[in-house]
């Protein structure tokens, strides 16, 4: 009997369940989920015992991740915060000849991975590639914002809003970002049915760098919560946490996720990414995927079908978009019941424009 491909999954909490879910329900991939505990109890909740095993990984100990990602075909890490890694884990999976993808959406770990040119060469030298940044952002903000800009081709600037159902299961990783990234300034945004006006925090992701670099566009990204009193939480710990060290933020973001619990009881379990693009004269396009909270992992889980399809094509560090048309990216999306919404003046329909 043949033997099906490997792929190691370091982190399990919500995003890891949600694409090791994602990959048994598309690939015939054994999985291998990782955390600093085996933690078994996931291999039997996801209902495939055949196809799931568990081992260790702590990610602050690179050899630990070397020894896991032997024979794997690649590793997706889903756990978080990113900028509590080091950053030469991508290399330790690419040497142990797997490829590595992520869906850090921190600035720093994407763009210093993008162009860090010793890590492209030792891909290629592997014949696997590296790929960051496969989350709600910056891949799949990118992928809109193209399809937009393609609308507009004299935009200059942009926004990214990232809207977040109450429902939504909130793991302390996810908070740990969130409140990384900043949520300050406040700014009241427009988001589709059925989020409606919400007032939307000022955030850090590489958008910023990489619309700029690749589209011309000036871009500021930003989240909204659907219960806004969360929000005003999140905003007021803003300078209590830049005062914290990296062990009272895990503590803390271990803290608010327990809390969170008995809220996520209320509200929608959607999420909504909301891309819009301005030229000179006000004139807009927008772009809004609605779906589930599998939305931050879809992405991650397209490339690896692709991997594992032989479909990628060359080694080496691969943006977070431009990997797949805009065509294509849509195609993929609303194979995975995503939604995509453009939004104009001449008011909201399906999105269909091809982009190439």
């Amino acid at each position: 009997m043949a033997k099906h491909p490997s792929i190691l999954i370091v982190g399990v909490g919500v995003f890891g369940r949600l694409l090791a879910a994602e990959l048994l329900r598309t690939t015939d991939a054994d999985l291998v989920l990782a955390a600093r505990r085996a933690p078994d109890a996931f291999a039997d909740e996801l209902g495939a015992p055949e196809r799931v095993s568990t081992t260790t990984v702590d990610l602050t100990d690179p050899p630990s991740l070397a020894r896991a990602a032997r024979d794997r075909v690649a590793v997706a890490c889903t756990a978080g915060p990113f900028r509590a890694f080091p950053v030469e884990l991508p290399l330790v999976a690419v040497r142990a000849g797997a490829h590595w993808l992520d869906i850090g959406d921190d600035r720093d770990w994407v763009i210093s991975h993008l162009r860090d040119e010793d890590l492209d060469d030792a891909a290629h030298a592997s014949a696997v590639n590296v790929m960051p940044g496969l989350s709600t952002v910056p891949s799949l903000s990118g992928a809109l914002a193209r399809i937009a800009r393609a609308g507009l081709p004299t935009a200059s600037r942009s926004r990214v809003t990232l809207c977040i159902g109450n429902r939504n299961a909130k793991g302390p990783g996810a908070i740990r970002s969130a409140l990384d990234g900043g949520f300050r300034d406040p700014i009241a945004v427009d988001l589709p049915p059925p989020f409606g006006r919400r007032p939307a925090y000022l955030g850090r992701s590489a958008d910023a760098d990489l619309l700029r670099e690749d589209l011309g566009l000036e871009a500021e990204f930003r989240v909204a919560l659907e219960w806004r009193a969360a929000g005003m939480l999140m905003s007021g710990l803003g300078p209590i946490w830049s005062r914290l060290d990296a062990g009272r933020r895990s503590a803390l973001g271990q803290a608010l996720s327990a809390a969170s619990r008995p809220f996520g009881w209320f509200g929608m379990s959607a999420g909504c990414l909301l891309v819009e693009v301005w030229d000179d004269r006000g004139r807009v396009v927008g772009l809004a995927a609605l779906g589930d909270q599998r939305i931050a992992i879809v992405p991650c889980a397209i490339a690896l079908e692709r991997i594992l399809t032989g479909g990628l094509g060359t080694p080496g560090v691969v943006h977070p978009v431009r990997w797949l048309s805009g065509a294509t990216w849509l195609e993929e999306i609303a194979r995975r019941d995503i939604r995509v919404l453009e939004r104009s003046p001449a008011g909201t329909r399906p999105a269909r424009r091809p982009v190439r």
